[in-house]
Parts: C-alpha cells; sequence; structure tokens
C-alpha cells in the first residue's frame, strides 16, 4: 500500500501527531480525575469520622442521664435499703425526667428478677404504667446481658424495633436500650435502670446528611441496614430477610472486613465508578455495646461535574493543532525522501553486481553525510568479498587437512560435510543425502545441544562401520540456528592409557590395606606377648602383697595395673580381635555391642538371618567388616546424639549386606562429601573406600533431624585372607 518513503512518512507523522493529541487528552483526563478522587477521598473519610463522632455524643448524654437518674438520694435510698414508700416518689422523678427528655420511649427500673418495678411509656405524652400492667423480662436477651455486667459498666443493647406483646410495634420504632446496674452495700447488683432510646434520634443524623453530597448507610455487625436511602431495605433481620451490605454488594465485603477505617475506589465497568468509606466503631469503651459501620458511597456522576466539559474543549483545541502538525508534517516528509529514493535506486544497481555505482551528494547536511559513507561502504564492500574469497579457500584446506574430525549436519543429525579425519575415524569412503552421524555416535548429543546452544567437552562412544569399538571428545556449537558445526578428537589410546594407570593405582592400594592389617595384627600379638603377659604378672604379685599388708598404697598400685590390663586388652580388641578368628564375625559384634552398651547409654539391637558358617564372604572382608561396625558405633556415640542403634546382618538377593540404623539427628551427606577429604581419622569416605575395595558398595541415607541409615553391600570375594 505505501511503497515510497515519502507517503510512508507522511503516514507515520500523521499517526505520530493523532496519537500524542489522543494521548495528552487522555492524560489531562486521568490526572483530572485522580484529582478529584483524592480529594472525595479525603471528604469521604472525613464525613463517617464526622457522623460517628455525633453518634458517640448522643450514646454519651443518654449515659450521662442514665448515671444522673442512678445517683439521686431517692432511687439510692429505694434500691439500697428496698423502701417500698419511695416507689411513688421515683415515679415521679421518672416521669418528670420523661417530660424533659423526649427521647426516651421508656424509662424503667427491674428488680434482678427481671421485674419491672417502675416503668413510663412516652408516646407524645409520659405515661406512668400501672403496676397490673408491668411485665417480666427476665428470658429478653438484653437483661441477660445486663446480669453479667460489673460495676462501673454500661451497657447496650442493639439496634432493632421496639416490640410489645411479642409483636413488631406499628409504626415501627427504631430502638436502642441503655442500661446500668445499681449496686447494693454488699456490692450485688440487686436492681437494673433502663432507657429505650429513641432510634429516630441516630437515624436522622443519616437521613438529614443524604440530603447533600453522597449516600450515607449505617449498619449493624451482621451487614444489616440499620439505616437505609430505601426504608424497605432496613431492619431486614427482624422480618427474616437475608438482605445484607454483603449481599447487595458482594464486591465490598474484603474491603469492609479488612480493618477498621478505610477508603477506596471501585469501577463499576468502563464508564461508572464509586468512592466509599467505612468506620467500625463501638459507642462505648467501658462496657458491652454493639459494633456499628457507618458507610459513606460518592457515585461519579457527583464527582466529575464539569468535568466532561472541559473535556470536550480541550479536544477541539487539540485538533485544531493537529490540523497545522499535519501541513508541517507533509512538507518535512517530501524533503527527506527525495534523496532517500536516489539512495534507494544506488542500491537496486549495487544488488544486482554493479559495484561501481555511486550516490550523488548534493548538500552537506545528515543526508549527505549518508551518502558520502554508503560510497566508502561499498567500496569497502567490494574489497570485502575478495578477501572473502581468499579466506574461504584458506578454511578449506584446514578442514581438510586437521587429524580431527570436522563435520557439518543438520539438527536432524544428517551429515552435510565430513572431512578426511571424519571417513577414517568412522570407516567410510563416502556420505549420502540420508547418511546420520548417530549411526556412528552412541551418544545422543543432539538433544543435549538444542538446550545449551554449546558443549565444550563430552566424551562419546564411537561405533565404526566394521564394528569396531573406539572413544571420542567432541566439541560442538549450533551456527546461525541453521546447522550445526563439531570437532571430534580420537582419544581411544589416551582412555586405555588411563584405565591401565588406574588398574595399576588400585593394585598398589590392595597391597597397602594388607600390609598395613598385616602390620596391625604383628603389632597386637606383640603387645598379646609381651606387655599384656609383663602387666598381668604385675597385677598377679599385687594382688598377693595386697592381700598380706591391706595398704592404701598397694590398693592404689592395684587399681591402676587392673585398668593398665583392661585398657591393653581393649587394644589387642581393636588390633588383632582374636575372637573374630576363632568364633566369627558374629560373635565378634555380640561381644561388641554388649561392651558397648555397658559403657554408654545407648541401646543397641544387633539382628542377623545368617549363619556364621553361611556369611558369605572371606576371613580379610570379616576382619574390615568388623572394622566399619566399629568405626560405625563410635561416630554415633562423638557426633550422633542417638539413644537407639540397630545392626542388621542380612542376605537378601544374593547379596550380604550389614545395615546400621540410628535414631540420632543426622546430618546433610551432601556437604558431608564435599568435605570428607579433609576430615581427620576414619570417616565415610574412607570406609568408602575399603568397601570399594572389596568390590561393594555404601549406600548413606540421612537427614538432619530424622537420624541415618548406613548399608554396606558385599558379594563373595576371594581375596587374600590374613589373621592372627
Amino acid at each position: 500500500m505505501f511503497k515510497s518513503i515519502k507517503t510512508k512518512l507522511i503516514f507515520a507523522f500523521i499517526f505520530i501527531n493523532i496519537a500524542a493529541v489522543i494521548l495528552t487528552a487522555f492524560f489531562a483526563r486521568y490526572i483530572q480525575k485522580k484529582f478529584v478522587i483524592e480529594r472525595a477521598k479525603k471528604i469521604a473519610i472525613s464525613k463517617v469520622n464526622h457522623i460517628s463522632d455525633e453518634i458517640k455524643k448522643k450514646f454519651n448524654l443518654a449515659i450521662t442521664d442514665l448515671l444522673i437518674l442512678r445517683d439521686l438520694p431517692d432511687i439510692h435510698e429505694f434500691t439500697c435499703n428496698n423502701n417500698v414508700k419511695l416507689k411513688s416518689r421515683i415515679e415521679k422523678i421518672f416521669y418528670s425526667f420523661a417530660i424533659h427528655h423526649k427521647i426516651f420511649y421508656q424509662i424503667r427500673l427491674l428488680n434482678k428478677s427481671g421485674r419491672e418495678i417502675v416503668r413510663i411509656n412516652y408516646k407524645e405524652v409520659p405515661k406512668i404504667v400501672p403496676e397490673k400492667e408491668l411485665q417480666v423480662k427476665y428470658h429478653r436477651y438484653y437483661f441477660q446481658e445486663l446480669l453479667k455486667l460489673k460495676k462501673g459498666e454500661v451497657y447496650i443493647s442493639p439496634f432493632d424495633l421496639n416490640i410489645e406483646h411479642h409483636k413488631i410495634e406499628i409504626p415501627y420504632r427504631p430502638v436502642v436500650r441503655i442500661g446500668i446496674p445499681i449496686f447494693n452495700k454488699s456490692h450485688k447488683a440487686m436492681y437494673f435502670l433502663i432507657f429505650n432510646m429513641d432510634g429516630n434520634i441516630i437515624l436522622n443524623l443519616f437521613k438529614n446528611k443524604n440530603k447533600t453530597f453522597g449516600t450515607f448507610y449505617f449498619i449493624n455487625s451482621k451487614g444489616y441496614f440499620l439505616y437505609h436511602p430505601k426504608e424497605s431495605k432496613r431492619f431486614c433481620f427482624m422480618f427474616n430477610k437475608n438482605e445484607t451490605i454483603f449481599t447487595c454488594a458482594p464486591h465490598l465485603r474484603k474491603f469492609l472486613l479488612s480493618s477498621n477505617q478505610g477508603v477506596n475506589y471501585f469501577s463499576e465497568g468502563i464508564k461508572h465508578f464509586s468512592i466509599v468509606a467505612f468506620k467500625r466503631f463501638k459507642p462505648l469503651l467501658n462496657g458491652k455495646c454493639p459494633e456499628f459501620t457507618i458507610i459513606y458511597s460518592i457515585f461519579d456522576p457527583e464527582l466529575l461535574v464539569g468535568l466532561n466539559k472541559y473535556f470536550k474543549n480541550f479536544l477541539i483545541l487539540t485538533l485544531i493543532i493537529l490540523l497545522f502538525c499535519l501541513f508541517i508534517s507533509t512538507l518535512i516528509a517530501y524533503t527527506i525522501s527525495k534523496p532517500i529514493a536516489i539512495l534507494a535506486q544506488t542500491t537496486k544497481r549495487i544488488k544486482n553486481g554493479d559495484f561501481s555505482a555511486r550516490v550523488k551528494i548534493s548538500s552537506n547536511d545528515e543526508l549527505g553525510i549518508l551518502s558520502e559513507n554508503f560510497n566508502k561502504m561499498t567500496e569497502k564492500l567490494e574489497n570485502t568479498i575478495v578477501q572473502l574469497k581468499q579466506s574461504e579457500e584458506k578454511y578449506r584446506n584446514l578442514f581438510e587437512n586437521t587429524q580431527d574430525a570436522v563435520f557439518l549436519i543438520d539438527f536432524k543429525g544428517n551429515i552435510m560435510e565430513l572431512n578426511k579425519a571424519g571417513y577414517t575415524l568412522f570407516g567410510i569412503d563416502k556420505i549420502y543425502s540420508d547418511t546420520n552421524i548417530m549411526m556412528f555416535i552412541k551418544n545422543n548429543f543432539i538433544e543435549e545441544l538444542k538446550e545449551k546452544n554449546v558443549i565444550q567437552e563430552k566424551e562419546i562412544e564411537i561405533a565404526r562401520k566394521n564394528k569396531e569399538k573406539r572413544y571420542g571428545s567432541i566439541k560442538v556449537q549450533i551456527r546461525n540456528n541453521k546447522y550445526i558445526q563439531g570437532i571430534i578428537r580420537d582419544i581411544t589410546d589416551l582412555k586405555k592409557r588411563h584405565e591401565e594407570r588406574l588398574k595399576t593405582k588400585r593394585l598398589i592400594e590392595e597391597q597397602i590395606i594388607l600390609a598395613e592389617e598385616r602390620e596391625r595384627r604383628n603389632i597386637g600379638q606383640l603387645i598379646h606377648e609381651q606387655l599384656a603377659q609383663d602387666i598381668a604378672f604385675l597385677h598377679l604379685k599385687t594382688e598377693e602383697l595386697y592381700e598380706k599388708e591391706k595398704s592404701n598404697s598397694v590398693l592404689q598400685m592395684l587399681n591402676t595395673t587392673d585398668k593398665m590390663l583392661k585398657q591393653i586388652r581393649g587394644t589387642i580388641f581393636d588390633l588383632c580381635p582374636v575372637i573374630l578368628d576363632e568364633h566369627g564375625l558374629i560373635s565378634a559384634i555380640r561381644c561388641f555391642v554388649e561392651n558397648y552398651q555397658e559403657k554408654t547409654d545407648i541401646k543397641v539391637t544387633f539382628y542377623y538371618n545368617v549363619k556364621e558358617e553361611k556369611i558369605p564372604i572371606n576371613q580379610t572382608q570379616k576382619f574390615y567388616l568388623f572394622r566399619i561396625v566399629k568405626e560405625l558405633l563410635n561416630n554415633i556415640l562423638k557426633y550422633a546424639e542417638a539413644t537407639e542403634v540397630v545392626i542388621s546382618l542380612l542376605i537378601v538377593e544374593d547379596k550380604f549386606k550389614l545395615i546400621v540404623d540410628d535414631n540420632g539427628k543426622g546430618f546433610d551427606f551432601k556437604k558431608y562429601l564435599r568435605k570428607s577429604q579433609s576430615i581427620e581419622g576414619i570417616g565415610l569416605f574412607t570406609i568408602k573406600k575399603w568397601v570399594e575395595h572389596f568390590n561393594g558398595n555404601l549406600y548413606v541415607e540421612s537427614q538432619i533431624g530424622e537420624g541415618t541409615r548406613i548399608i554396606v553391600e558385599l558379594g563373595s570375594h576371594n581375596d587374600k585372607s590374613i589373621s592372627c
């Protein structure tokens, strides 16, 4: 549609101007709307605070009246001393009080049984209720709450409609009951003074406020409307109708329950929004009273007065500016596009191979500089093409003459190019369109390469065409997202030499282990035959001497020789456990476990499912297995903080297993592996070396706080045995 640069520039300028105007207009509306909303939020929160303060004042005035009436001497005399002669005077006091305080429907005095002693009803004029019409209110919820009050506490009942003779009074009379206990000299609540306050005193506050800006709602603790602009929605809980703020406006539930006070902006579709502020409060700090919530909302037509008219005038002005900008844009587009069109014609000639084409320079501005640089670039391009041809020839010589196999393949593995060394490595003479590199390489490196984009070093197995197996080191990378380039170096001979060195090292390690065990046994034998015999003889002579003299010094010497003899026997048992040679592995472990339990507080259970003569390992393996058991139990004592250990010798699926479980604190085995070679003494790293020497496996299962399980698994192996 837009083939020429001039047309594109014109439409680009038009688009930019229109976009700028529209964005400016809507941004201006957004800023003003934001200002109006923030201002409305402050007004809303101020209004709910103001009306909540007015409600508290109403309740405080009523409570003050209640306290004044309670503290009158006649009432005090009547309630404290049960002076019934004062009843008529109290009725006159209540009557006079009702005349001057018309906000109370009823003023009542009840005894602790809930029976009304005095009651004044106010309907247009006050009236003293005869004694025969007085009622018992003991089972009414508000009287039960009054019975729970302590001295100095005031009770305010929930807001509801007045009920007379078990029916809602018509016309409806909203009422709040305010009561206080009257204590006698023994500090017992014997009487209760109750005001039935006219609820319209509170509701009219909202009614008067709703005549101005915004709408007020007054709800109880369960969300029912006590005041709503529509009278049909008020006091629905009295008529078994479930119409609350949460059913009428469910989107406000989370907001209203989030805190005791807040204000927020709520969007209601694209065109409308509202500001909602609320405050949840209790009229009393000391006593029992219900919780009320005041909600104040402002709808957007009330907020955006004059804003839409301003926005229309602003759009007219911006359209005039837009037309002027379009004229200037067209002029600029023509001036810029002309030299660019000349440049496009020149590039077309160069595309067709005419590198002698040059752009005519007609100005000294940026377009003139662009034309000059374009001419220089064309000259360099011509020289670069010549150099590329020379470089390609050099690369081809290097590709063909290198000793490593070099290849190019597609993402399916089909060989696109292969040098002479590659043909030799794979044992083939030529490649075809369906010759795939995975026919020769057993490791699928292509999927790994797609994730990493490059593989620096990876050992692979190569199967030549004649089935000969070789090994290589491969380096590959993706080029231009089109093909894969790689190099394979033949490492077969290098791998064989490495395996021979490992075999030699293993043989040396085996000889060192055998020599070490022989030396340990020789040392143990020498200690047994010389030092142990001498100390035993010395111990015997010391016993004989003690029998004769019975002195403390001889007794001390006798204890010392006894201790030395036990230590030497323990050392001999460690170096050359004779019980292992004479009675076998099971007896040796059982003996060590018994001694271990005597010295520690750890309970050890030894379990086995194989007889000694059926254990499928030689004497050397038994000796090392015994050393492993000792080392693991010593490590548990030092580090595990365990209270119970289970040792198991089992034959499972032709495998001989040693399993050691403890209920200790466990450890991070991966962290231990990173540090194991730097730890002094015999640890799991050394045990692993012993097990691997006998072609076995070591498994460690441990988590911090969940104990440890160590499994040593051995097969039948005919190593040279060592014995004392």
